[in-house]
């Protein structure tokens, strides 16, 4: 799953794969993207070396973007992507988390620990996150405030 195409083909890739509940407009003549349907994606078994997904994770099964109702459609998300995964593949995730899940409208989850030991389960190893351009690493450090407007001294 990909919401941002140009850095990963800056990056070297030489394929890259597009999924969404929507008909995706992607420029014609383009040969090195593609695009797919969640349906078709959700019968792929082993098949990436990397799934990226970029603010996307969060809005799934709350209808907002054509998807179907479904209160763990992040969770059922999370398993299609497992599944996808080739077995020495990765998943980059970028997602809203904090101190608690919340579930904002039928606009996105924020992600608190709870929520997030769901959607990883046993399936994924939680490596580390990003924050300000730091990694973090492991789940002993997924809860932690970082302060994201940091002062300098003058």
């Amino acid at each position: 799953m990909v919401s941002s195409i140009s850095p990963l083909r800056s990056a070297g890739a030489s394929h890259v794969v597009t999924i969404d509940y929507n008909e995706p407009i992607v420029c014609s003549g383009v040969s090195w993207i593609e695009s797919k349907s969640v349906s078709t994606f959700a019968t792929e078994v082993g098949v990436y070396s990397l799934l990226v997904s970029f603010s996307g994770i969060e809005h799934s099964g709350l209808g907002r973007y054509g998807d179907p109702i479904n209160p763990n459609g992040d969770i059922e998300a999370m398993d299609q992507m497992h599944a996808a995964i080739a077995p020495d593949g990765h998943l980059l995730l970028a997602i809203p988390t904090t101190e608690q899940t919340i579930v904002a409208g039928n606009w996105h989850r924020v992600y608190g620990p709870d929520r997030l030991a769901q959607m990883f389960g046993t399936k994924f190893s939680f490596v580390g996150r990003v924050w300000d351009g730091e990694v973090f690493g492991g789940w002993s450090e997924v809860n932690l405030f970082l302060d994201l407007f940091q002062t300098t001294p003058n």
